[in-house]
């Protein structure tokens, strides 16, 4: 009896202890940051008014940034498991998932847009001589890479303005800060942009040739997991996504403006003008931030039509489903308590 009784209060220690153990570890793997990597600019505007704000702690996250360099080194990131989360164009995940990637990755990728970020708002600017797309004929043009991203708009842009793909020669020179940088010392002729990486150059007297919604709808942004991941993490992922979808509330809520003008400054680098200019453009017309971070099925569809024309190898994606490379599972989980 006695030794029962002992045996009894041992294994109520031992059983107590595993459940301790255990719910530390979920309290861990709970509160163990985010690992997000995006690109530099005005696209990451949510993640700091949602820092700012106190978003992601009310809703049980944190983040640790990286900013990208490249779409390359994103994916091989994200695949292998050093980065949770990424906000890139739909575009690369789109490439890797049909065999037409920039580089083959180390792993398996099944990547999966999750939520919306940027719709559209992609201009062309190019050196201050340059005043039409003919002028770029047998000049360099900057892309992050030549196979995925943006760099397709940026051919197609060229190619309605008369100018075809052996006119001119495409430069891999990374991420839209570099691209930037890559234009105001002139070693590519012209290249694709958002805010506020523009506004130097604005100011500096550089051309601007025209915007993404000149070839219709496009879905640039997208927040973009592994789906296994997104399955092992819910939570956290749910976390994550509304406190996005806060933020962009939070943006277009016109009795902040003045908060999310400061944000801008801060966070963008930007004087006030840059501010105005910021908000312009992503909050006051069609394109720009997607409003509840909603993505645009039919702003896929652009992107496919893209990459049906000009991906290698060739492959018909024209008349493919763009859901199948959407997943709202952890989105609708996220604004339904938001």
């Amino acid at each position: 009896m006695g030794f029962a009784r002992q045996w009894g209060i041992r294994g109520g220690i031992v059983v107590a202890a595993a459940l301790l153990a255990l719910f530390a570890g979920r309290a861990q793997a709970e509160t163990k940051p985010l690992e997000v990597i995006a690109f530099g600019g005005a696209p990451n505007w949510p993640l700091w008014i949602a820092e700012e704000q106190g978003l992601f702690k009310r809703n049980n996250v944190a983040i640790n940034f990286t900013q990208a360099t490249g779409s390359v080194p994103l994916f091989q990131g994200l695949v292998t498991g050093k980065y949770d989360i990424a906000i890139t164009a739909i575009d690369n995940s789109i490439a890797y998932m049909e065999g037409q990637g920039e580089v083959e990755l180390p792993a398996k990728p099944d990547f999966i847009a999750v939520m919306g970020g940027m719709a559209g708002a992609l201009q062309i600017f190019a050196l201050p001589e340059i005043k039409s797309y003919a002028d770029l004929k047998g000049k360099p043009v900057g892309v992050d890479a030549k196979t995925t991203g943006f760099a397709f708009v940026t051919v197609k842009m060229l190619e309605n303005g008369g100018v075809k793909p052996s006119d001119y020669t495409l430069e891999s020179v990374g991420g839209t800060p570099f691209r930037a940088k890559a234009l105001d010392e002139r070693k590519v002729a012209a290249t694709l942009l958002y805010s506020p990486f523009d506004l130097p150059l604005r100011a500096k007297g550089y051309s601007y040739l025209g915007s993404v919604s000149q070839i219709g709808n496009y879905q640039a942004f997208v927040g973009t997991v592994q789906k296994q991941w997104a399955r092992d993490n819910k939570d956290r992922l749910v976390g994550f996504i509304r406190s996005w979808v806060q933020a962009v509330d939070y943006l277009y809520d016109p009795k902040n403006r003045e908060a999310a003008l400061a944000n801008a400054m801060k966070n963008a680098k930007v004087d006030r003008a840059g501010a105005e200019n910021v908000y312009a453009t992503l909050l006051a017309g069609k394109e720009g931030l997607q409003k509840k971070g909603k993505i645009d099925l039919d702003g896929i569809r652009t992107v496919l039509k893209l990459r049906s024309e000009y991906g290698t190898p060739k492959k018909d994606l024209s008349n493919v489903d763009p859901a199948k490379y959407v997943d709202e599972t952890w989105y609708k989980q996220a604004i339904a308590a938001n």
